[in-house]
């Protein structure tokens, strides 16, 4: 803030850690022992934090109460995960005091198409390019910190249903960057904007695919894609300011130097809901074309609770299962590590670096969880 020095600003910042610290350990369920008046006054105090903390507001005092029984309710299932040692642990996040409707509005993951002009890979035509290949794949790879660094930081897409538009640049920008050596923002407002319905079919903040923002992409926009200097993200649907085939050509907005997109894949026939593909088929596949083209485009089960208050760990809910007609969140795969107990695989999410491990999530690798290795997608630049 305005006129605090940075030591101050620091002490601020510790207090405040730790009074979440303190908070996370009432929430493991300490506090469930205390007679009720003190249990509720910790809540309200909890509530007090959280609102604090995420510089919320509401128009009523009526809107309060519900705010503080929704956090309240949210808090009690974050407790009892917490309480069952699942190997990852749950935490308080700017969407504490969220209803269930409000959740689901931010998976925005409306599902793929049959009929796409993505490439797709099968099983066996990746199994025997596993076989002609000289390199095994590597034990661990890390496009955030390693020695590729091919991905930016976790993006915000607020109440805006526009995850796939997430995913879609995350995997076109970790291309160029493989290609170039250079990672550049891009513009997902430019694809909400810009690949409305038809013949794409994709909805705005209603929500869309990777794979029809890679058609746009190709089909409209030349190859090309704007940079978020000159196109940010306003977390709204706006007015299309860039397209090439509408004669949209605005000379505020530059296009990334050097980008040109001309094709795109689908990792397995799994997206087809081709259900002779195993587990253990699609999660091989999603390790092999990770680690030799880059970030993948992929698309999760995000509905249970757990998976919007995930702190820390190695998520592996039961309840996240990976089929095709679950799938409905957009997210960015950017690396695993085959030598953890359990292994895992690394998504980068929009849901703010609130989220997660500041913004990513180690997830699972042996079972698919959350379906993740059912549509991954990557793409192909000129």
């Amino acid at each position: 803030e305005h006129g605090k020095t940075p030591a101050e600003k620091r002490a601020e910042d510790k207090e405040l850690e730790q009074r979440r610290q303190e908070l996370a350990k009432r929430d493991a369920g300490l506090h469930i022992l205390l007679p009720g008046d003190d249990a509720d006054r910790l809540r309200r105090e909890e509530h007090d934090a959280h609102i604090d903390e995420h510089d919320k507001s509401y128009d009523s005092e009526d809107e309060r109460a519900f705010r503080q029984a929704v956090y309240n309710a949210n808090m009690r299932h974050i407790g009892a995960i917490n309480r069952q040692n699942k190997g990852y642990t749950l935490d308080d996040n700017h969407m504490g005091d969220w209803t269930v409707d409000e959740m689901m509005r931010v998976r925005g993951y409306n599902g793929a198409s049959n009929e796409t002009l993505c490439q797709t890979d099968s099983v066996e035509r990746i199994k025997m390019e596993q076989q002609a290949d000289e390199k095994p794949v590597p034990r661990v790879v890390d496009y955030v910190n390693g020695p590729e660094k091919l991905v930016g930081k976790p993006g915000d897409q607020g109440s805006c249903g526009s995850c796939w538009t997430f995913g879609t640049t995350g995997a076109i920008e970790g291309a160029y960057a493989k290609k170039t050596g250079k990672f550049v923002k891009m513009s997902e407002q430019n694809i909400l904007d810009c690949s409305w319905k038809e013949p794409f079919g994709n909805n705005g903040c209603g929500g869309g695919a990777d794979m029809r923002g890679y058609e746009w992409v190709i089909n409209n926009n030349n190859g090309l894609l704007a940079d978020n200097e000159t196109y940010p993200y306003i977390n709204q649907d706006g007015f299309c300011k860039f397209d090439h085939k509408r004669g949209l050509v605005n000379p505020s907005i530059k296009a990334v130097e050097g980008l040109k997109m001309v094709g795109c894949g689908v990792v397995t026939e799994r997206y087809l809901d081709d259900k002779s593909v195993s587990d253990e088929e699609s999660v091989a596949a999603f390790v092999y074309k990770l680690a030799k083209h880059g970030p993948l485009g992929i698309s999760i089960n995000a509905e249970p609770k757990d998976f919007y208050f995930y702190k820390s760990g190695v998520y592996n809910s039961e309840e996240c299962v990976g089929t095709v007609d679950k799938l409905d969140h957009a997210v960015l795969a950017v690396g695993y590590n085959l030598d953890h107990n359990p292994p895992y695989m690394v998504l980068k999410n929009s849901w703010s670096t609130n989220w997660g491990e500041g913004g990513f999530a180690r997830v699972a690798l042996n079972e698919n969880v959350c379906g993740f290795a059912t549509t991954p997608t990557y793409v192909i630049l000129e």
